[in-house]
């Protein structure tokens, strides 16, 4: 929030709005971000494709205590990584070897997908940042504060007062975190 703060006042003092990700902050001088505008527009192509949970990204800041733009930006990276490893099979590849797992073996290898993603998150951070220092101090912190926020053990320890790793499907808050860094990094 402060640093959309900082963005909208260097574009009011004449300064040009500085670009995130190939978007422009205001639109022809209209006090309208683009950024945001162009966040919402994605939000809503990933909700209606790929079954993005519009309801989520406000359960991080109301419930998950995982606020800011970008920590909804890596929400909706890890979920642009899914769609990439359904373009090149993981997905299906994956989904074949179900069948013969048992629940414990199929959320070990949930896990890994959903690991993949965030990498593959943490990469699309990296790539927004390089060149063009786009990220500003505090983006990464949001980003992993939401990946330790959607960890299963935060998510179990808040929602039922125990852990059962046995059952985690997406990762644990250390794991989370740590695999977006090695993308970002």
């Amino acid at each position: 929030a402060a640093a959309r703060g900082r963005r909208r006042a260097r574009a009011g003092a004449g300064e040009p709005a500085r670009s995130f990700a190939g978007v422009d902050d205001f639109d022809a001088g209209v006090l309208r971000p683009r950024r945001f505008v162009a966040a919402h527009r994605l939000r809503l192509l990933l909700a209606e494709a790929h079954g993005l949970d519009l309801d989520f990204l406000q359960q991080l800041t109301r419930q998950l205590n995982a606020a800011g733009d970008f920590a909804q930006a890596y929400v909706i990276a890890h979920e642009v990584g899914h769609h990439v490893q359904n373009l090149v099979g993981v997905m299906k590849e994956t989904q074949a070897m179900r069948e013969q797992m048992s629940e414990v073996e199929w959320n070990s290898v949930s896990v890994q997908i959903e690991l993949q993603a965030d990498c593959f998150a943490g990469i699309w951070a990296h790539h927004v940042n390089t060149g063009t220092q786009m990220i500003e101090s505090g983006d990464i912190e949001e980003a992993i504060n939401a990946a330790s926020a959607v960890g299963d053990d935060a998510i179990q320890q808040q929602s039922q007062g125990y852990v059962r790793p046995e059952t985690f499907t997406h990762g644990s808050s250390q794991q989370r975190m740590e695999w977006f860094n090695k993308g970002f990094r």
